[in-house]
């Protein structure tokens, strides 16, 4: 069983999620960075039995990492991920950091 944390995405021209910035636990709160996995890995990823993928949200007042909501697989047409709605903005997939403006 794995567990990883997605702290940013990389988003295509038409604001599509291609790639998440993924990062393993360390200790509580702290996450090391671990890779750039395109949708098509992470589902992959998720779908083994035991394996969980979050989105983790940086907490500004204590400076460590708090996990945020768990990814899941949607299968439409094609399979894709994506969070539980839930009314918080801060910890959704499509709202962590947009990676393409900040290392390309």
């Amino acid at each position: 069983m794995a567990r990883l944390y997605v702290t940013g995405v990389w988003k295509n021209a038409q604001g599509v999620i291609t790639h998440v910035m993924t990062n393993t636990p360390v200790t509580s709160g702290v996450l090391r960075p671990n890779s750039k996995l395109s949708v098509q890995q992470a589902v992959q990823f998720i779908s083994v039995t035991g394996n969980e993928m979050f989105t983790a949200e940086w907490n500004y007042h204590s400076g460590t990492w708090k996990q945020g909501q768990k990814i899941v697989i949607v299968h439409e047409h094609h399979n894709y991920i994506r969070t539980t709605a839930d009314n918080t903005v801060n910890d959704n997939l499509d709202n962590l950091l947009p990676m393409e403006q900040l290392i390309g």
